[in-house]
């Protein structure tokens, strides 16, 4: 009897997990709500890619997009609710307290590439730095507190 209870545990948890997993759909399948969204907020973006996962146990949609040879991520619900934004922004539009952070923390140090995260209120920016061969990725607030290197 408890193997055949053990048996039925584990099936049951694995095909859970398979239920969460993210998956990947057409343009065409996305809710209303989210293409009206996305169009108004980025009128000159093109979808790249979509996918559909549970997080939280909420139904949230994930919108891959490049606007003007800058890619941007985006988790909606599925009302059109943007939960995150995920968007790779210039060097030159980083705030200047950040950018002097990271010139004290990698004084010959070279930005390669950064992102501008929000979730809700918060705003953090991951950089990647180029230091003497090596490839350093920094997470900083807004204000240019490090919070991760």
């Amino acid at each position: 009897m408890k193997p055949i209870i053990i048996f039925t545990l584990i099936s049951f948890l694995l095909s859970a997990s398979f239920t969460f997993a993210e998956k990947n759909i057409p343009v065409k399948s996305l809710p209303d709500s989210i293409k009206t969204a996305f169009a108004k907020s980025y009128p000159k973006a093109k979808i790249k890619a979509c996918s559909q996962e549970m997080r939280d146990s909420i139904n949230v949609y994930e919108v891959e997009s490049i606007d003007n040879k800058l890619s941007r991520d985006l988790i909606y619900t599925s009302s059109g609710k943007a939960l995150e934004i995920e968007e790779q922004v210039a060097e030159s539009s980083l705030p200047r307290v950040l950018l002097v952070s990271i010139g004290k923390l990698y004084e010959s140090g070279k930005i390669k590439r950064a992102e501008k995260l929000t979730k809700g209120d918060t705003v953090e920016y991951e950089v990647t730095v180029k230091v003497g061969g090596k490839t350093r990725e920094i997470v900083a607030d807004s204000i240019g507190k490090i919070l991760k290197k």
